[in-house]
């Protein structure tokens, strides 16, 4: 997946106007992210502590930070009911 920060820098390293061609230097640099199955994740984490949450997020190589929520303050387990479980996912 392609995030949206894309530079583009050019050099002219040859010039001939009389033949009409140039020599340039193209660099494009683009960060890149893997794709989050943001709906495999969430049934993933259905019915299962806060703990386990947060070891099984840490598991996934395309998330680098994850922060989970629970309301009221004194549940510490995921809903069983996926509808009830939200994932959004940032890149």
């Amino acid at each position: 997946m392609l995030l949206p920060s894309r530079e583009v820098t050019y050099e002219f390293q040859e010039r001939d106007y009389t033949e009409g061609e140039f020599i340039i230097n193209l660099v494009v640099r683009q960060k890149v992210a893997e794709k989050i199955d943001a709906e495999k994740i969430r049934e993933s984490l259905v019915g299962i502590q806060e703990g386990e949450a947060r070891s099984l997020l840490s598991q996934y190589p395309g998330i680098d930070k994850a922060k989970i929520r629970f309301w009221p303050f004194w549940v510490n387990k995921v809903p069983k009911n996926s509808e009830k479980v939200t994932v959004k996912v940032e890149y």
